[in-house]
């Protein structure tokens, strides 16, 4: 199984068209590291058989990342441990990619910093993530804001 999630990864990295050219022969597009861990056949055979839940335990039928939320939370908590940020975040594009316009952006932002509510972080975003509200739900899990805002997010006449 090791070697099978080291080459899932590896995958991540080494780009190809199809999964068959990762084992293909052919000297213009090789990469020997594949075939030398595991045959394809094998590698296609444990894809097909992968599973991480029980489908009948299936309570929430909107949560679309079910089969793999216990893998998620593992993931989660296995990070929180090894790293311990500093006071001071930045949200940008590079972490949450703009989608458009809603309330999903502020719910994604406070669930994101939800972790480290009440431990007196500071945020900083710009105007894309940046909103009055945003700054009202943040403020009440004890995390500050800092910021540019657009004109159209709720800015009060007296700021």
């Amino acid at each position: 199984m090791k070697k099978f999630m080291g080459l899932l990864i590896l995958m991540g990295q080494v780009r190809k068209r199809t999964l068959h050219d990762y084992w293909s022969a052919s000297p213009y597009i090789e990469t020997p590291r594949f075939s030398k861990t595991m045959s394809r056949n094998r590698f296609i055979q444990i894809w097909k058989m992968w599973h991480f839940c029980n489908n009948d335990m299936m309570i929430d039928k909107s949560d679309r990342l079910f089969k793999i939320r216990n893998i998620i939370n593992y993931m989660e908590n296995k990070f929180q441990t090894v790293y311990t940020p500093k006071q001071q975040f930045s949200l940008d594009e590079g972490i949450i990619p703009w989608r458009g316009v809603g309330t999903k952006l502020q719910q994604t932002i406070s669930s994101l910093l939800s972790p480290f509510s009440g431990f007196n972080h500071h945020v900083c975003m710009d105007n894309y993530y940046n909103s009055v509200n945003t700054a009202e739900v943040l403020l009440t899990q004890n995390i500050r804001v800092c910021g540019t805002m657009r004109s159209n997010r709720g800015i009060t006449e007296q700021i």
